[in-house]
């Protein structure tokens, strides 16, 4: 009796492990699903919430933005009525007087509740140009700052202005010291949309404020005002 219980405790030793050989296997094809699905919701979660920011910068026809606000004030190198930099919605920019109720023009901000991203040491530095060491930020699904680009090209300041973008640097992509990091390749050095192909834009998500862009889901892809 007692050699038929060592069997049996040996046999159940053998399912066992078989089990978990399978649930490890099982696991392999679930963990790589869920990371894709996951990769998902944060690009989708990231897109609504840089359309809402679009409609803080420039307005809706329900509500006016920071456009309609700052639109006759000459505030920062870009003087036009959009700020130079996203962290411009959360702080009032030195040249900018306060929101005159009579007028209805000046800062009333800040433009974003719970921002609670800021500019760190540990960004890539693609991100640089666009934003001032602990700055506050509005933060992407994948936890990086959502910035304001203004084309880097020989056009005029007006011109330029038509075709400012909110870009997130998307998911991490590029090997980092700690880990993958995210990195923007979107070119400042391009000015239309159209030609802003997706292979300069790499794995960026790119809204233009003011313009349709053919490369936009069709939610994001109308133009502004």
């Amino acid at each position: 009796m007692l050699l038929g219980r060592q069997r049996r405790a040996a046999f159940s030793l053998i399912e066992l492990t078989v089990t978990l050989l399978i649930l490890v296997a099982v696991a392999g094809l679930v963990i790589p699903q869920f990371a894709t699905t996951s990769q998902a919701a944060e690009r989708s979660a990231t897109l609504v919430n840089m359309c809402k920011l679009r409609d803080i910068l420039i307005g809706t026809p329900d509500r006016p933005g920071y456009l309609q606000d700052m639109q006759s004030m000459s505030v920062g190198a870009n003087a036009t009525g959009i700020p130079d930099f996203m962290h411009d919605l959360l702080i009032q920019p030195a040249a900018a007087v306060s929101f005159n109720v009579d007028s209805k023009l000046g800062w009333r901000g800040p433009y974003v509740a719970n921002a609670t991203g800021h500019f760190t040491a540990g960004l890539h530095a693609s991100f640089a140009p666009y934003g001032l060491p602990n700055a506050p930020a509005v933060r992407d699904g994948w936890g990086n700052p959502i910035v304001l680009q203004w084309p880097n090209t020989v056009d005029p300041l007006n011109v330029r202005a038509k075709y400012v973008r909110l870009i997130s640097a998307g998911a991490p992509s590029l090997p980092g010291a700690n880990g993958k990091v995210s990195v923007i390749e979107t070119l400042d050095s391009v000015l239309l949309p159209e030609d802003l192909t997706p292979d300069k834009r790499g794995n960026d998500i790119v809204v233009f404020l003011r313009v349709s862009d053919p490369y936009a889901p069709d939610v994001f892809s109308k133009a502004g005002p």
